[in-house]
């Protein structure tokens, strides 16, 4: 079906008009009715002039140049902005003119657009007409050239001679492709401006085809190379990171709240023994590696950061090899991202093997052990020695009472039992040297009374305290006379304290050391004070360090305060100095869940 000229007329955007050689409209064609409902009315009769906003002197350009073409802005009825594209010529008669106009503001509106895009994104366009082999480049592709786009006018040969010569074979390939085949390409290569200097740009290009045969190519331009820069930037910084990794065993997790997703890297696999393309990437996968007796910890730690309680989770915990050896693990990790609303949903962070330091921390509290008993040995040795005194004369008494010819049985029973209760005295001194000498860290939490912590303690250093008059009591709630703990740490840390406390005031006139137990609404704790007055505030600022000690040299290792607070914090707890009622005191904090129940008999 043909379209009649009056239909082509009214789809067009061509508009024609014929003027009197003044301007005035003499007749109309097209479809005016898209600008003026009565077109014929508002039209004909009125000078161009008033309808349109044209250049200076229009009319006189027209008669100098027979043929003028210009652009004119209308003056719409509803105010749009219509901008029409005129090309006059005056009849050959030269009794008027005929004008052909074309609707071109959406194509006005795209190229600014395109230019104001540019101008922003840097990206530049270009395009060759193969039929007629020219080239075209926008203003910011000149800008990348670095060429002036008023005096230079690229031709189609000199395109692939700004590159590199490294990147010119395969750029040459790619173009070959893209103009005999229409094969599009996306390549980032080096590249030489006009004023020598290299860049890094970004070329694509696309085919227009026609019965199989590309037409017109063109595409888009971009200068890339602070981009190129910042990639090798980050390939570096990855390379730095990558053997920091390597050489520190440290290995680094990423986590999805609401997917349950942690995504971990190879370094924490391979610090477990795992194969890193085998590795579940979900939370049950750390869940299911770490000790049962730390993963309530470690809940609890991950829990009071994400309800910012805390401002970054940080937990020591065990976790797993795949030989199934355990290794002590420093986790520390934070919110690393968010919702619009606040909630957190990415919690990142890392995982530093700490096995050798634990290891060697380990010894170190041997040997604080060793020394603490060095330092009672003699405490000890006169502790054993007076119930075997008594035992080697209740034994005589009894061998001579034999051995007479009337023997009194009621006093020979008398002494039998004072010789069976001194034997459990020593028994009970040499069981709880066994204990404090031996390592608990591996001990499971069991509910055990704060009297027998206290017993099986001062069971080892009684006669030293004896010897200096040193006044031991004691205040033990009933709700706080069970500890949930591991017994042997808590009497090492009861020691450490007691023999700090010895050491302070056993010159003292009166000396006392005072244990007990309080309560506040958010915890509960035991309290070790003692008759002293108080530390000093440039001790206190540094005695939880390691190996910093005021003793004096062989008599102290530095290391009692510092293993003291990492066993309490194990426990969930802290170990904190404070002056109650105006003497020195050490207190151990716990949470409420700390207080064991009272176990049936």
């Amino acid at each position: 079906m043909t379209l009649s000229r009056q239909r082509w007329l009214e789809i067009s955007q061509e508009y024609y008009l014929r003027l009197s050689k003044d301007g005035f409209i003499q007749e109309t064609q097209g479809n005016w009715k898209k600008f003026f409902i009565n077109s014929d009315s508002v039209l004909i009769g009125k000078n161009i002039g008033d309808l349109f906003i044209f250049e200076r002197n229009f009319l006189e350009k027209i008669f100098n140049e027979n043929t003028y073409s210009t652009r004119a802005l209308l003056l719409h009825e509803n105010h749009d902005q219509v901008i029409i594209q005129w090309t006059f010529k005056e009849s050959p008669e030269k009794d008027c003119i005929y004008a052909a106009g074309l609707d071109v503001t959406e194509k006005n509106r795209a190229k600014t657009f395109f230019e104001e895009t540019e101008k922003i994104s840097g990206v530049g366009g270009w395009e060759i007409d193969l039929i007629s082999k020219r080239l075209y480049w926008s203003r910011a592709t000149h800008s990348i050239h670095e060429t002036d786009p008023l005096t230079y006018q690229p031709k189609l040969e000199d395109g692939i001679s700004f590159y590199h010569p490294d990147a010119i074979p395969e750029l040459s390939h790619a173009v070959e492709l893209l103009m005999t085949q229409g094969v599009s390409f996306d390549l980032t290569l080096k590249f030489i401006t006009a004023k020598g200097n290299h860049r890094w740009v970004r070329s694509i290009a696309h085919a227009e085809v026609v019965q199989g045969s590309p037409i017109r190519v063109f595409g888009s331009f971009q200068d890339v190379t602070e981009a190129k820069k910042r990639e090798q930037e980050l390939k570096t910084l990855n390379e730095r990171l990558t053997f920091v990794l390597e050489g520190s065993k440290l290995g680094s997790f990423d986590w999805w709240l609401e997917e349950s997703k942690v995504y971990f890297d190879r370094y924490w696999a391979v610090m477990l023994g795992v194969d890193p393309e085998k590795i579940q990437h979900d939370f049950k996968t750390w869940e299911s590696r770490c000790h049962p007796d730390d993963l309530p910890r470690a809940h609890k730690e991950i829990q009071d950061h994400l309800l910012g309680k805390k401002e970054q989770y940080e937990c020591l915990h065990r976790l797993r090899h795949e030989n199934g050896q355990w290794l002590w693990i420093l986790g520390r990790g934070k919110i690393t991202e968010r919702t619009p609303d606040g909630r957190p949903i990415r919690f990142s962070g890392t995982n530093l093997d700490m096995t050798q330091q634990k290891n060697a921390e380990t010894q170190m509290i041997h040997s604080a052990k060793m020394a603490s008993l060095g330092e009672m040995a003699s405490g000890i040795a006169h502790e054993i020695n007076n119930p075997l005194t008594i035992i080697h004369g209740k034994s005589m008494q009894i061998k001579k009472a034999l051995q007479a010819s009337s023997t009194d049985h009621e006093k020979i029973i008398a002494d039998v039992d004072k010789i069976f209760h001194t034997s459990e005295r020593i028994a009970k001194i040499v069981k709880g040297l066994r204990s404090f000498s031996r390592n608990g860290d591996h001990d499971p939490m069991v509910t055990t009374s704060l009297h027998k912590i206290l017993d099986d303690t001062l069971e080892i250093c009684t006669e030293r305290f004896k010897t200096k008059r040193i006044q031991i009591l004691r205040d033990i709630l009933p709700e706080h006379e069970n500890l949930l703990c591991r017994p042997v740490q808590i009497e090492q840390v009861m020691m450490n304290l007691l023999c700090n406390a010895y050491d302070a005031i056993h010159a003292h006139e009166s000396p006392w050391i005072k244990v007990e137990t309080f309560s506040t609404p958010r915890h509960w704790g035991i309290r070790v004070t003692d008759s002293g007055t108080g530390i000093p505030d440039s001790i206190v600022a540094k005695m939880m360090q390691p190996f910093f000690t005021t003793k004096e040299v062989n008599r102290g290792t530095g290391l009692g305060l510092s293993i003291s607070k990492g066993i309490i914090e194990d426990h969930g707890g802290q170990l904190r100095y404070t002056l109650h009622e105006g003497h020195t005191a050490f207190e151990l904090i716990f949470p409420p869940q700390a207080a064991g129940q009272r176990q049936a008999a």
